[in-house]
């Protein structure tokens, strides 16, 4: 196993030291951590990630290969068994429903920018310009997550005006907010079209 442009050994000591820290102050959040279904990678890979990480974090995400295609993420396999459930919200909210990300999370990067979900993380490597939503060093998360920038993202989500949201405008990500959630063994398993999260059942 490995990470891209990082070195493995550390990534693992610093979830590992972060999940102690949380577990000592009290500090009530979900670490989960994360595989990419890649080319390369083989099924037995993906399980030994999961079986490892499924004894130290809270849960695994698995994330199903994407690639780009006219500057949004396509999804090279999508999880079928929402197929029947995603054509049914669909019609019901006559085509696209607001994306859920930027009412749910925030991506952090070391650089102290804020952006609003996976999309805009992965538009990083190609569109430099791509606006932030705001700067750690400059604001606290609570203010950048409550104040207008967010806020007006939120809106224009909801009102499906996304003209000027390049990033949200053509993405099909807000689709994977249709779930399905069952037990498994000791896990409870939640897929979207896009992921795999394999949480430990308490």
């Amino acid at each position: 196993l490995r990470v891209r442009g990082a070195n493995l050994n550390r990534v693992e000591t610093n979830v590992i030291n972060f999940i102690r820290l949380r577990d000592r102050l009290g500090i009530p959040c979900q670490v989960r951590t994360l595989f990419v279904r890649n080319q390369d990678v083989t099924t037995e890979e993906e399980e030994m990630f999961r079986e490892r990480w499924l004894t130290k974090a809270d849960g695994v995400l698995i994330l199903n290969l994407a690639e780009y295609q006219a500057t949004n993420m396509r999804l090279s396999k999508s999880n079928d068994i929402l197929e029947a459930s995603l054509q049914h919200y669909r019609q019901q909210a006559q085509g696209r429903w607001a994306c859920l990300f930027p009412f749910m999370e925030m991506a952090v990067l070391p650089d102290g920018r804020i952006y609003y979900c996976i999309e805009t993380l992965f538009r990083l490597g190609f569109d430099q310009d791509l606006a932030s939503l705001g700067d750690y060093h400059q604001q606290t998360l609570q203010d950048i997550w409550s104040g207008d920038l967010f806020n007006q993202l939120r809106r224009d989500l909801i009102l499906n005006q996304l003209e000027g949201r390049s990033a949200c405008k053509n993405c099909d990500m807000w689709k994977s907010q249709v779930v399905s959630r069952v037990p498994q063994h000791r896990l409870q398993v939640t897929q979207t079209t896009v992921t795999e999260i394999y949480q430990r059942r308490l």
